[in-house]
C-alpha cells in the first residue's frame, strides 16, 4: 500500500513540486502571525502587530481553505479511480 501512494503521488511530479512550494509558502504567513502574537504579548497593542495579525490570520485561515479543497478533490479523483493526481485549478 505504501509503495502504491508513492506512485500516485510520483506520478504528477509538476504537481508535487507546486504542492510543496504551497507548504512553503504556508509557513511564511504563520511565522508572521506567531510574531504578531508575541509582539503584542511584550509590547502591548500597536497598529504594526494588530495588522500583521489581521493579515497574516486571513493569509493562513484561505490557504487552509485552498488547502483543504485540494485535498478534497484529490480523494474525489482517487475515489473514482483516476491513477493521477488532479491539477490546480
Amino acid at each position: 500500500m505504501l509503495i502504491e501512494s508513492l506512485k500516485y503521488v510520483t506520478n504528477n511530479l509538476r504537481m508535487v513540486l507546486g504542492f510543496s512550494l504551497f507548504g512553503v509558502i504556508v509557513i511564511l504567513p504563520t511565522l508572521a502571525t506567531m510574531f504578531a502574537v508575541v509582539s503584542l504579548a511584550e509590547n502591548g497593542v500597536n497598529s504594526f502587530s494588530m495588522i500583521l495579525l489581521i493579515v497574516s490570520l486571513i493569509a493562513v485561515v484561505l490557504m487552509m481553505l485552498f488547502l483543504q479543497g485540494y485535498v478534497i478533490k484529490l480523494i474525489r479523483s482517487r475515489s473514482s479511480g483516476d491513477d493521477r493526481a488532479p491539477a490546480l485549478r
